[in-house]
């Protein structure tokens, strides 16, 4: 069985959600809890190839991971902030968990060898979590928009950026309905070059900002991210 070795990285939070937004290139659109959701559109030839890199790295990750990875420890940084909390409390640690599979589904599934605050255990593949609507779709060529409706009635814009040379990031905008205020920003960045580091399908960050009340702006939102 192959070992994962992850080293943390410093990481450009090309879409960051947290308090570095002045980071960002002018060119990036920064996501902003309450801002109207972008429209529903056909995906660019540039748009598709980055969704069809990502995504068959998640369908990839669904045979090497189990395969090569199961056992492995990772150490993530992960930062949280509750509705009650302001933008000073942000809690952060770094969270030991061991790569394994769920008893029950057979899905992968991190678990925590460190309590100090809770982590995102689902694995991101094309058959669980944020993308298993899009990223079927997408694969089997049936998917040609930046959108998916969820059962709730509640839309999602998938916005794909690039991530420097080895990682593609996909930012999911959901609203109550097309093209109303935005609810939540969800930011996951998946390796798409396999290293020893960091194999193919590997999700390196992943951010969630959910809306407070009524409040906007990123900076009165929950905010929960773990990164390598």
């Amino acid at each position: 069985m192959k070992k994962l070795f992850l080293v943390i990285l410093p990481v450009i939070l090309l879409g960051c959600l947290e308090e570095s937004l002045e980071q960002n290139p002018p060119e990036i659109d920064v996501p902003v809890i309450g801002m109207m959701n972008a429209p529903i559109e056909i995906l660019s030839a540039n748009e598709l190839s980055m969704a069809k890199s990502f995504c068959s790295s998640l369908s990839e990750k669904e045979e090497t991971f189990p395969r090569q990875y199961i056992g492995a420890t990772i150490s993530f940084t992960v930062k949280q902030r509750d509705c009650s909390e302001n933008k000073a409390d942000l809690k952060t640690a770094v969270v030991k968990a061991k790569l394994g599979s769920d008893s029950r589904s057979g899905n992968l599934r991190y678990f925590p060898m460190d309590y100090y605050l809770p982590l995102m255990t689902e694995v991101e593949t094309t058959n669980q979590g944020i993308f298993s609507e899009f990223c079927p779709d997408l694969l089997l060529n049936v998917q040609k928009t930046n959108s998916r409706e969820l059962p709730s009635g509640e839309v999602q814009i998938f916005r794909f950026l690039p991530d420097g040379e080895s990682q593609v990031m996909v930012q999911v905008l959901t609203s109550d309905e097309s093209e109303s205020e935005v609810n939540r920003i969800q930011e996951v960045s998946v390796a798409i070059s396999g290293t020893q580091n960091k194999p193919r399908g590997l999700v390196v960050r992943k951010i969630d900002l959910t809306r407070c009340g009524n409040l906007s702006g990123n900076e009165n939102a929950s905010f929960w991210s773990q990164e390598i």
